[in-house]
């Protein structure tokens, strides 16, 4: 179940996964977005272009949406991309294993920690390259902790 996603679970994860991935140079690289934004929003406004100018000779496209509200543009997205998905009522488990049996080669997380994202599908590792692109403007990690500096009341530089 959804609850059931652990920080040892995604470890035990991460460390026994093998990806399958078709390594010939000359075969098409799938691509694929993931977004709970593939409706008149500004993110799929601004990533419609990226998705129409793809080329088709080289990429196969795919599409993982987590909208509820499809639209004109969610039509739009819909047409010009190889595959689409929805996802909306999947577990974090079960996106992640459809994704990896799709064999995709780089995952693109358009949310973040926006409305709809899915942080815990990408933390099971569903595809070998993830990047975070648009949906937030600042990193997915937590931020490290904070320096000792030596019981001194302001950060001195080392000499």
């Amino acid at each position: 179940s959804e609850g059931s996603i652990t920080f040892e679970r995604v470890q035990l994860v991460a460390r026994t996964l093998h990806f399958p991935n078709d390594r010939n140079p000359d075969r098409r690289l799938r691509i694929a977005y993931m977004s709970g934004d593939f409706r008149e929003h500004p993110v799929a406004r601004a990533v419609l272009p990226l998705l129409e100018h793809h080329d088709r000779e080289r990429f196969e496209v795919f599409c993982y949406s987590d909208e509820e509200r499809a639209d004109g543009l969610t039509r739009r997205l819909r047409a010009v991309v190889s595959q689409w998905h929805e996802i909306g009522l999947m577990p974090n488990e079960a996106v992640a294993a459809l994704m990896r049996s799709h064999q995709i080669d780089l995952l693109v997380d358009l949310s973040s920690h926006m409305w709809g994202d899915r942080l815990m599908t990408l933390a099971l590792k569903p595809a070998p390259v993830q990047v975070s692109f648009i949906g937030y403007p600042a990193t997915t990690a937590r931020a490290p902790p904070p320096r000792s500096w030596g019981g001194t009341r302001r950060p001195t530089s080392p000499s």
